[in-house]
């Protein structure tokens, strides 16, 4: 009888223990598990950081570049505006008599071509 005390005694200790080992061991492996996803989301963060601030390098570029492009723009303009008008002015001046020596040099260089 005694031997089956023991027995008896041996078994819940082993159960016991085994239990006690699992729990253990199950919270090990999750606080490592937590460990491990905090690591990965650090990761990831930094990851997002660093394509956020190289895509903000690239749209502060992109607007400078609009910006200096629009100046260019609003510069060739006028210079087309100032070029119009000289243009106009001349045309004024040009000569526009019938008797003018240029219009007759200029019909008769016509008439040879």
């Amino acid at each position: 009888m005694r031997e089956y005390i023991i027995a008896g005694i041996g078994i819940l200790g082993t159960i016991v223990s085994a239990s006690v080992a699992h729990l253990l061991t199950k919270r090990k492996y999750s606080a490592d598990v937590d460990k491990i996803i905090l690591e990965n989301i650090d990761k990831a963060f930094a990851l997002y950081k660093k394509v956020t601030e190289e895509t903000d390098k690239k749209v502060d570029e992109v607007i400078d570049d609009y910006k200096t492009l629009k100046s260019e723009n609003v510069a060739m303009k006028e210079e087309l505006d100032f070029l119009k008008k000289q243009v106009e002015e001349l045309k004024e001046i040009s000569c526009t008599m019938k008797s003018c020596d240029k219009r007759k040099k200029a019909k008769t260089e016509t008439k040879d071509k």
